[in-house]
């Protein structure tokens, strides 16, 4: 079963080991990189949850909600555990977890104009393209009510 999980001493170095495909690498943020950002820029608005499969270890994602909105910022999936669905049930509960923490009404995710199948993998779980686009990220968008 899946499920998000604070991240925390015992389970932070496992999250910044974690690896994408060189395919996704120019398009998916290191683990690194989103703990960075989280402190430099997000402060408390920025969430960093490891993602698990009953008790192994299969991705992260970080959330932004400061400034009204609402962000799935980076999901990652290690390597050898994609192509399990583990990312779309991740994404279902942090959109789980943005409705019912932060009253969600709609939920952005960042993804590459060229990133094609990252595309086709939040349309089916039912994001949309929007009209903003800023460094080459179109802001794709679940609208919940």
């Amino acid at each position: 079963m899946i499920r998000l999980v604070n991240i925390d001493e015992n389970n932070k170095q496992d999250c910044l080991n974690l690896k994408t495909s060189t395919a996704s690498e120019d398009f998916v943020d290191t683990v690194a990189f989103s703990f960075e950002e989280k402190e430099q820029e997000f402060g408390d608005d920025g969430i960093l949850f490891a993602i698990y499969n009953d008790d192994t270890l299969v991705g992260f994602v970080s959330l932004y909600v400061g400034d009204g909105q609402r962000l799935i910022v980076n999901l990652l999936i290690d390597d050898c555990h994609q192509r399990k669905g583990y990312g779309k049930e991740a994404v279902k509960l942090c959109v789980d977890f943005l409705i019912n923490n932060y009253s969600a009404t709609c939920i952005s995710a960042p993804v590459h104009i060229q990133n094609i199948s990252a595309q086709k993998f939040w349309k089916s779980l039912g994001f949309k393209p929007s009209d903003s686009t800023e460094n080459d990220y179109n802001f794709m968008r679940l609208y919940l009510s």
